[in-house]
């Protein structure tokens, strides 16, 4: 979700009954947090406890100034994306990026992955919420919340062969362990 709300009142407890709803169907939920900077006195949805909030940051990882820092789980790199933009003419022009609603964009597109690898790997798409959490976490490094996918990704090309087998050795269940206590490999492909 890539919008903040800032008030109190009926509006936002419908948004709470919807966020609910979509956690209890195992729905993972990125929000932006408000490119106010740290100035900001929290923004919903992002500051639910069941969403994941998502910050922008720079190439380096250092959240930019406009982000706000102190309420995101993860950082993800959100600066320097072209991307279209439709305008009035009814044509599209290039268009610098950036910010949290362009971060959680990117995070959705790495769920996305994420889900599609575990599902081809195990068979299923149960614990998604689980999953997700546990696969960001692999993509950052200690005392950070910065989302680095070269953590866990190949770098290099590798045939459809190679491909299938990463994706069964790092997406499969039992790697992950999904229960209360879990641990995975951090072996680095």
């Amino acid at each position: 979700m890539s919008f903040c709300i800032y008030s109190a009142g009926h509006r936002l407890l419908n948004l709470f009954k919807k966020v609910q709803d979509a956690v209890s169907r195992d729905i993972v939920l990125f929000c932006s947090t408000a490119d106010e900077g740290n100035k900001s006195l929290g923004a919903y949805p992002a500051m639910y406890e069941d969403t994941t909030a998502i910050a922008c940051c720079d190439a380096n990882g250092k959240v930019v100034q406009e982000s706000t820092e102190y309420d995101a789980q993860y950082y993800i790199h959100g600066t320097g994306l072209v991307g279209d933009s439709v305008s009035y003419m009814d044509r599209a022009v290039a268009a610098d990026t950036r910010g949290s609603s362009a971060s959680t964009a990117l995070a959705a597109g790495i769920a996305s992955l994420i889900l599609g690898c575990h599902f081809y790997a195990a068979g299923s798409s149960v614990y998604r919420r689980a999953m997700v959490k546990r696969t960001f976490d692999r993509m950052t490094r200690q005392q950070s919340r910065w989302v680095q996918p070269a953590l866990l990704f190949p770098q290099e090309s590798i045939d459809l062969q190679d491909g299938e087998l990463w994706i069964r050795e790092n997406f499969s269940t039992g790697r992950f362990m999904l229960s209360p206590v879990f641990s995975y490999n951090l072996h680095q492909v």
